[in-house]
Order: structure tokens, then C-alpha cells, then sequence
């Protein structure tokens, strides 16, 4: 991977945009175009978008690069036991099942963060060796970020990472230069948090090791010890404890961290397995944090031992040395960051509404300006605030809108000389708004074409509504989007039809997903569709009467026959189908008493069934 540049002249294998002007409109789909073993990498280019999918990348050598760290958002929503057996490293947004994978200017979400502090819901699982990220956004709650392989090598560079609890976790080594860790207020107002878990193997020499990073404060509801020793508790003997090790180099931190520093997991836990250490802590002004309360057992390292944590020898193991900076020329080079928010809440009171949010990076003074509307199109500036890292959140109360009426809230982020960032929509309603509501949802194969299924349902409710996406799965477990229809956003009673017309498969399961204009979103039912019992081959009346029948069938193609057949094997009857046809005519008139076999021929395809005539 030596030499690969990332610039704006560079060439890409592939391109996803979501508004179809790529060579994907997902970014899954880029993935499974990748070449089994490349000997270099698969670079795929994404536009600007939301990206609303599950992504897994099981091929190695894959590197995505976002057109915006800001813009190019890959979200989802799944959480632990959401729907039965789903286990927590199973709710990840991204996961990363293969060697050499890199990552650019990419936000990451997992939603269920939005609304919830826990379940587990990760944002990102890696579990594979050489692994990089630069530039990339990963927001979640408990469990945001999974290093999840003994021995695996993982890099973040200039990164963006919040959560509330164990929200960088795992047992593989990884190295954070340069990275915001942001520990975001609970939103029950829970008053404790972790930043990190490493669950460091024995004989591994390095658990996580974070340099020159930033954990700014959040509102001062949650405070948060640095880590806690996943795998290393009372109920795991000695011998099979975790020996954790996390490491803080030239950390700035503020207020939101605990003056003890760090916690066991409970009284179980064996602290002399366990390295946590820092070195040169600062505050948000430069001066030295008073390490006078930090627990006994935590270490405070010397100038010499400070310099031991290279990369070189973080990441040297018996696989060799890797140096994440051969990604390209320029992959361990800081850039000005771009303007992004997160966490952009509206807690909804009784009387009022409180509105908060918080800048990613800071870049000096940054104004953050909250626009509100009545009718989601013409705003009103509402207040505003310049946020810097030790002003790092933007926080305001407005009154609830009328009974029947509803709010809509949006933030825009700016500074002399960069992008000028706007936030998704959030609405808020007064009292008597109705939520969307999904009146019916039904799908049925299509008499006309076998291969096509027909869906349908009726909405009420669907002011907030952006968009609705139509999903396919063959197995009730992997979803694909295979269109979308902007929904009318008006009152009333809505129907809506979508025609399925590449079908491959006997059975198809579907499924709607329903956006609103804050960028949330939620499922509809999902519908079984068996098309080899909606193709059926069917004659009435079963027994028979004498004279022309009307027999229905699939589809017929160039070379379709209906044949009748003794029980015995004999063929009485062989008529050509006309193309096209789904019924056709056979007469019994001159079919003698007994019991048949009257089949359907479709080039590969053959439907029989039992035929009465008395």
C-alpha cells in the first residue's frame, strides 16, 4: 500500500452516490464488486450522502473514501436483542472482517445512540490486523467502537469518537493519534461513564495507546473514569483474567473526567495485571492535571518510558513491523479538520423543549446558530453560540409549539474560511400532532409476470416524512434498499405502489423503512412472499365437467406446454401455451373417466397436479 495517494487527482475503482450518479448507489454493493485477492487496493469513492445501510467488508485490501467526513454518513440502528439472538458485536453499523482495510473521511453512526445510553449498539467492529482510519466519525453510545481480535493492529488517525460507556472496547492493539474522545452526557442523566475497556490478552505487549488526544467536557451531567478493565472481574479466574493495558500520552483533558482516573471492574478485579497509565495529562489551558487523587494502582509515566510508545513499537508483533503511514504520502499528515456537529438532541418537557449539540473538532471559534420553523421551509434564527474546545457545547430552552402545530429545528455551523455545516431536521410537536402512521402493508405477486411482486400501503400522519425505502431480503435477515418514493408530507391518507420486477428467487421477504426529515427512522412489518405458491398451476372445477376448462399457470415463455398424462405415464393431451399467457383452455370433452396428471412444462420448470374427471 506503499505510495497510494488519496488526493483529488487520484483514479478510484468504483463510485457509490446515493443520488445515482455513481457506479452504486449503495456502499455494500461496492464492497461485493471488489476482486477476491487484489494485490493492491480496491479504492471506492463515495459521495456525499446518507447512506442508511449495514456494511461488512470480508475482503481485504478495501479502502473507502468519503468526498466529507461531514457528509458522507453510513447509518443504522440495531442494538442488542432488538430482534431475538441478535448478540451486541452483530448491531454494528460497520464491520470489518478482513486485513488492510482503510478508511477516509467517513462518519459512522448507529443511531439507537440517538434515543438510548444502552444497549450495547456499536458503530464499528474491526477485527482484523492493519487496519486504518483517518479522518472518520464514529458516533454511538455504550460500545461505539469494537477492537475485536487478539493481535490485531488497528490505527485511528484525527478521529472523532463518542459514546457513553466502554465506548472504545476490545482486545486487539490499537493506536489513537490525534483523536477527539468526546463523553457525551447520558441521556437518562446517569452520573457515570467509561471511555475505554481493553480486554488485553497476557501475552500481548499493547492494549490501546492514545496519543496527543482530546476528551473535551460535555454539560457536567456524566462524569467518566478513563477506562475499566473488561475481562479482568470476579467472576473470571486468574488465570483467564485480561491483562489490561491502556495507555493516555499528551492527553488534554477537562472537568469530565473523575479525579481518581480510572475503575476496576468490580472487587474481583486483580489490579496487578492491569497497565493504565498517562503521561504529561494536561488541562484545556495547558497546565498539569492534579494527579494527587488518581487511584494508587495507575501508573504516571517517565519521560523514558513515554518514549518507548513508537508506532514502530506498538505495532510490532510476530507478524512483522507495520507502519500505517505507507497507507499513502500523506496518511499520517494532520490536515484543518472540517466543521461538524453531533448529538444535535431536542429532550421534549412538559412546556418546553431543551436543544443541544456539540462541535467534533475545534478549530479556533466556530459559530453554531439554531434555526427554527413552522412549516420545515422558512426559518427563523433562534440563538447562537461560538464554541471552542473549552466551550465545546451548545445548549438552548424553547417553549413547546402550539396544540396542532409543530417546531422544526435545525443548526448551522460556520467559520471564515470553511465549509459552512447544516444539520439534519428535527420536529417537535405540540399537543394533538399525530405520528406517522403505517395504515397497511401488503405484497403480492404480479398474475402478469412471475418475476415482478406488487407492493402497497396507505400512511396517515406523515408531515415529518421524507422518504420511505423499499427493502428485499432472501433470507429475513439480510436487507438490500431496492428503490425509494418521497412521501407527499401533507395530512391525510396516503397510498403508495411499488413494483418489484427482478425477482430471483421462490421466496422474497420485504420490508419498508420510513425516514423522517431528522434523519431517524423506523421499519414497517416484514411480508413473506413464496412465489412458487403464487405461481400455481390450477384447474377448476377439480374433478372436472365435461367440456373446455380454464386452467391457470405461470407465465408461459417461448416453449411452455400444458401436458395430461395417465397415472400410468401415457400422454393424452399436449397443448402449446401462448407466450405471455398465465390461463389457458383444455378441452375434456373427449377424456375418459378416471384420475390424471396435468403438469405445466416452462423450459426448466415443471408444475403438476392430480386432475378428476368422473
Amino acid at each position: 500500500m506503499a505510495g497510494l495517494s488519496f488526493s483529488g487527482s487520484a483514479q478510484y475503482d468504483k463510485t457509490v452516490a446515493a443520488d445515482g450518479s455513481g457506479d452504486f448507489l449503495t456502499i455494500q454493493a461496492a464492497i461485493l464488486a471488489a476482486p477476491g485477492n487484489p494485490a493492491i487496493p480496491y479504492k471506492v469513492f463515495i459521495k456525499n450522502g446518507i447512506y442508511k445501510e449495514k456494511v461488512t467488508i470480508n475482503r481485504t485490501f478495501v479502502t473507502l473514501i468519503g468526498e466529507s467526513v461531514a457528509n458522507v454518513v453510513i447509518r443504522w440502528d440495531n442494538y442488542y436483542l432488538k430482534v431475538p439472538n441478535l448478540q451486541p458485536k452483530s448491531t454494528a453499523t460497520v464491520t470489518i472482517n478482513a486485513n488492510d482495510v482503510v478508511m477516509i473521511n467517513i462518519t459512522v453512526e448507529n443511531r439507537s445512540a440517538n434515543t438510548m445510553d444502552g444497549p450495547q449498539a456499536l458503530a464499528l467492529n474491526v477485527n482484523r490486523d492493519r487496519c486504518a482510519f483517518k479522518n472518520c466519525r464514529f458516533i454511538g453510545g455504550q460500545d461505539t467502537i469494537a477492537n475485536d481480535r487478539n493481535g490485531a493492529r488497528q490505527y485511528f488517525k484525527d478521529c472523532y469518537i463518542d459514546g457513553n460507556t466502554d465506548f472504545i472496547y476490545g482486545s486487539s492493539t490499537a493506536l489513537f493519534d490525534n483523536c477527539i474522545l468526546f463523553p457525551r452526557d447520558r441521556i437518562d442523566g446517569g452520573s457515570g461513564g467509561y471511555v475505554t475497556a481493553a480486554s488485553t490478552p497476557i501475552n500481548q505487549a499493547h492494549g490501546y495507546v492514545f496519543r496527543n488526544c482530546i476528551i473535551p467536557n460535555n454539560n457536567g451531567v456524566t462524569k467518566y473514569t478513563l477506562a475499566r478493565p473488561w475481562g479482568n472481574d470476579g467472576s473470571t479466574a486468574d488465570i483467564d483474567k485480561a491483562h489490561n493495558q491502556t495507555v493516555f500520552l499528551n492527553t488534554t483533558m477537562g472537568q469530565s473526567i473523575k479525579p481518581e482516573g480510572w475503575s476496576v471492574w468490580n472487587s474481583g478485579t486483580n489490579t496487578s495485571f492491569i497497565n493504565y497509565a498517562e503521561y504529561k495529562s494536561v488541562s484545556f489551558d495547558g497546565a498539569a492535571i492534579d494527579i494527587s487523587s488518581r487511584v494508587a494502582w495507575s501508573k504516571q509515566l517517565s519521560d523514558a518510558e513515554a518514549a518507548l510508545y513508537t508506532t514502530a513499537a506498538i505495532f510490532t508483533n510476530s507478524s512483522g513491523t507495520w507502519n500505517p503511514c505507507n497507507i499513502s504520502a500523506d496518511f499520517c499528515t494532520s490536515n484543518t479538520p472540517e466543521i461538524a456537529l453531533s448529538n444535535f438532541r431536542i429532550k421534549k418537557g412538559n412546556i418546553n423543549s431543551k436543544i443541544s449539540c456539540n462541535i467534533n473538532w475545534p478549530v479556533g471559534d466556530i459559530n453554531v446558530a439554531l434555526y427554527r420553523s413552522t412549516d420545515s421551509l422558512n426559518y427563523t434564527h433562534l440563538s447562537e453560540s461560538v464554541l471552542t474546545l473549552a466551550n465545546y457545547n451548545f445548549n438552548y430552552t424553547d417553549d413547546l409549539p402550539v396544540a396542532g402545530s409543530s417546531y422544526y429545528y435545525k443548526m448551522v455551523a460556520s467559520k471564515t474560511g470553511l465549509t459552512t455545516y447544516t444539520s439534519e431536521i428535527i420536529r417537535v410537536d405540540g399537543p394533538d400532532v399525530l405520528p406517522l402512521k403505517l395504515l397497511s402493508f401488503t405484497a403480492n405477486a404480479d398474475p402478469n409476470n412471475s418475476a415482478a411482486i406488487k407492493l402497497l400501503w396507505k400512511t396517515t400522519g406523515e408531515e415529518n416524512t421524507k422518504l420511505t425505502a423499499i427493502q428485499r431480503s432472501d433470507n429475513n435477515k439480510d436487507f438490500i434498499e431496492i428503490g425509494t418514493l418521497k412521501t407527499k408530507n401533507t395530512p391525510g391518507i396516503h397510498e403508495y405502489v411499488f413494483v418489484d420486477k427482478n425477482v430471483k428467487t421462490e421466496i422474497v421477504y420485504y420490508r419498508l423503512q420510513l425516514l423522517d426529515k431528522s434523519g431517524a427512522f423506523s421499519y414497517s412489518k416484514v411480508l413473506k412472499i413464496n412465489l412458487d405458491a403464487a405461481s400455481v398451476l390450477m384447474i377448476y372445477p377439480n374433478p372436472v365437467v365435461k367440456g373446455v376448462i380454464k386452467v391457470q399457470h405461470p407465465v408461459a415463455n417461448s416453449n411452455a406446454h400444458l401436458i395430461l398424462d395417465t397415472i400410468l405415464g401415457t400422454t393424452i393431451l399436449n397443448l402449446e401455451v401462448n407466450v405471455g399467457a398465465v390461463t389457458s383452455v383444455v378441452d375434456f370433452s373427449s377424456i375418459k373417466k378416471g384420475m390424471y396428471l396435468l403438469s405445466f412444462l416452462n423450459s426448466n420448470t415443471r408444475k403438476t397436479l392430480r386432475v378428476v374427471v368422473p
